[in-house]
C-alpha cells in the first residue's frame, strides 16, 4: 500500500507530525474500497432482487463513501456472510474504524471521507 511506503520513510523528525493526516487520509479511503469489495461477497447482498433491481443497489454501494453506512451494512449482511472473518476480526476492524472516524484537523466530524 502507497501509506505504508510513505509511513516506513519517517524518520520521526517532529515536522513530520502533520504528515499522519494525509496517512490517515489515505488509509480511511484504502478501508473504504476494501469495505466495498468485501459488501458484494456476501450472498444476502443481492439476494431476492429480479435484475432489474441489481443494477441499482450496486450503483448506491459506489456512492456511498461514509466507512460508518458502508460498516452498518456489512454488519446487517455478516450474519449470512462470514466472510474470512471470525467474531475477534469484527471486533478488531470495528476498533480501527471508530478510531478513523474521529476528528482530525483536516476532517470535521460530519465529514463522512
Amino acid at each position: 500500500m502507497a501509506v505504508d511506503r510513505l509511513a516506513d520513510g519517517f524518520t520521526g523528525d517532529p515536522a513530520e507530525d502533520a504528515l499522519i493526516y494525509p496517512v490517515l487520509a489515505m488509509f480511511r479511503h484504502h478501508l473504504e474500497l476494501e469495505l466495498k469489495g468485501v459488501i458484494p461477497l456476501c450472498p444476502a447482498y443481492l439476494s431476492g432482487l429480479d435484475e432489474t433491481h441489481v443494477q441499482g443497489v450496486r450503483d448506491r454501494l459506489k456512492k456511498i463513501h461514509s466507512l460508518e453506512e458502508l460498516w452498518k451494512i456489512l454488519r446487517r449482511l455478516h450474519p449470512k456472510c462470514n466472510y474470512r472473518v471470525g467474531a475477534e476480526g469484527r471486533r478488531a476492524l470495528q476498533t480501527v474504524l471508530f478510531e478513523l472516524l474521529k476528528p482530525t484537523p483536516t476532517r470535521k466530524p460530519d465529514d463522512t471521507r
